[in-house]
């Protein structure tokens, strides 16, 4: 492994701790908060796993947050200091799977200490669409440089559309759709991680065409 390689990953691992610091921080701040705001409010089993369903949810939009600029932020400025492109897509999925596995050890460790209720198959479904979601806001980010806001603009109305009438169906028919008791399922993280690994042919021709912007 070349010098630059070395520098181009301890860039992407770095920025990873900082996610992890940051979805960790708040949520030990948000037990912090209603342990001083609500008298009533305990630190046990529950208040636990608040804080990890929280940090479950900050991984989600530190996912999905970076995934959306790192092409034409963080990618293009590794490029600036020489990395390779090859190096830059590798690092970006190694920041992405690494803040997974690091969220994962940090939510057994809680769920095993505090015996939570929700257990590590919930938080696996959220981990690996986490990935997922991470690495569909990188080619959403790529397009967005391509094709312009437009991009931002269609995804915008297919997800307010899709939100909308599965939320009005539900309200009003009271159907509860199948996919969302096998959200709980360890098949359903499998299934996560195998679109995820389709994603990255796209990804490759992106980050082919990848420059400093």
């Amino acid at each position: 492994m070349g010098t630059t390689t070395k520098k181009v990953f301890f860039y992407y691992m770095k920025q990873t701790q900082k996610l992890l610091a940051l979805s960790v921080g708040l949520g030990a701040l948000l037990v912090a908060e209603f342990l001083i705001l609500d008298p009533d409010f305990h630190l046990d089993a529950y208040a636990i796993q608040r804080m990890a369903g929280f940090i479950l949810f900050m991984y989600m939009i530190c996912q999905a947050s970076w995934g959306l600029y790192s092409v034409s932020y963080y990618d293009s400025l590794v490029l600036s200091f020489g990395g390779r492109r090859t190096d830059v897509r590798r690092g970006a999925m190694l920041r992405e799977v690494l803040l997974a596995v690091e969220v994962l050890v940090i939510y057994c460790i809680l769920a095993l200490t505090f015996h939570m209720e929700v257990g590590v198959n919930t938080s696996l479904g959220y981990l690996a669409m986490g990935l997922v979601l991470g690495g569909f806001m990188r080619i959403i980010g790529g397009l967005n440089l391509k094709h312009g806001r437009v991009v931002y603009i269609i995804l915008v109305l297919v997800c307010a559309l899709t939100g909308g009438f599965t939320s009005g169906f539900t309200y009003a028919t009271g159907y509860s759709f199948p996919f969302l008791e096998f959200f709980n399922s360890p098949f359903f993280a499998l299934a996560c991680i195998l679109v995820y690994v389709v994603l990255q042919y796209p990804l490759h021709r992106i980050y082919k065409t990848a420059k400093v912007y």
